[in-house]
């Protein structure tokens, strides 16, 4: 049994699936922002092997038949933990703690939680795992540094005067998030917070909230790059070309979509990616690099659960269904 944790809206889980039934492999799909887990049997000795069970959406894993782990994305377990039954259990007293009791609940369930998928990765071939999903992106950018690849100079500050001789030091800067990109939406339309170049201080107070902010890199072209187990699979983005995408490709425009065309990265960069995705514990991610008009790579970050969809069409990859041959010929 092949077992995946994603989450409902995750299309590319689907095509991956698709691809596995095709390869006539049982599979399991745990959708982590819906699927409850309504049981959990664990029993750990000295003399005898692990054993784990758990019941997800009508699902009795046991992990002994579990033969290989996909963590697509979604965090972890929503456990049932009977909190609404509360009143049942606990005089009116305690229910004034009803906060602090469903914190705690919540951390036994995030430990619990995180057991399963340590086991899942430690025993099994695997891609990726909650623990690796989401990396300090502060801490990523020094260890690329650490392993020769350029990376744009980065100021985090709260400090208008900082940001001022910053910019005054590299001509032109850009600000982005310092984790990830904010995303919402209601009835009308969705909204996003995209890397904007800083133009005017004008509307910037003297102190605010520590913000990231970069060196604006002169682009040639962009590079997105799907990693799985030691293999690039890379698209060159020409973002230049169309005003509306020159600071951030995401802003897509659907009159006049960007190019992109398969792309091969020189052996040096791929090599110094490869060192940089191991020392994180990563064996897959979709990395984003630019080339500039100096002729230089320059690193921007590693997203272990980025969409590749985008790299597959364009490049015709298929890698939905790389994806599904991996697991399936490294089950165990």
């Amino acid at each position: 049994m092949i077992l995946i944790f994603t989450q409902s809206f995750e299309e590319t889980t689907c095509d991956v699936i698709a691809w596995l039934i095709y390869l006539k492999k049982e599979v399991v799909r745990i959708n982590l922002d819906k699927d409850i887990c309504n049981l959990f049997h664990i029993e750990l000795s000295s003399n005898e092997v692990n054993r784990i069970k758990f019941c997800v959406a009508d699902h009795e894993i046991d992990v002994s038949e579990v033969t290989a782990f996909w963590y697509r994305r979604g965090g972890y377990f929503k456990i049932l933990t009977g909190t609404i039954e509360l009143t049942r259990f606990f005089s009116q007293k305690t229910l004034k703690f009803s906060k602090e009791i469903s914190q705690n609940l919540q951390e036994e369930s995030y430990f619990l939680s995180s057991f399963i998928n340590k086991n899942l990765v430690s025993l099994l071939p695997n891609i990726n795992s909650a623990e690796t999903a989401s990396p300090n992106k502060l801490n990523v950018l020094t260890e690329a540094n650490k392993v020769g690849l350029l990376i744009p100079p980065t100021l985090i500050t709260n400090r208008k005067e900082d940001v001022i001789n910053f910019k005054v030091k590299h001509k032109s800067i850009i600000t982005k998030a310092i984790n990830e990109s904010l995303h919402f939406s209601d009835d009308d339309a969705f909204y996003s917070v995209y890397t904007e170049e800083i133009l005017t201080f004008d509307n910037i107070p003297n102190t605010f909230f520590p913000s990231l902010f970069q060196k604006k890199l002169e682009k040639e072209y962009e590079i997105r790059t799907f990693y799985l187990w030691g293999e690039f699979y890379s698209m060159a983005i020409f973002s230049q070309e169309i005003e509306q995408t020159k600071v951030d490709f995401r802003k897509y425009s659907k009159e006049i979509p960007n190019r992109y065309v398969p792309y091969d990265l020189p052996k040096t960069i791929s090599m110094k990616l490869k060192r940089l995705m191991d020392n994180l514990k990563l064996n897959s991610g979709s990395i984003d690099l630019v080339y500039t008009k100096d002729e230089d790579y320059y690193f921007l970050e590693v997203n272990p659960v980025g969409q590749f969809a985008m790299v597959s069409e364009p490049c015709n990859y298929y890698l939905e269904k790389i994806v599904a041959q991996k697991l399936s010929e490294n089950e165990k």
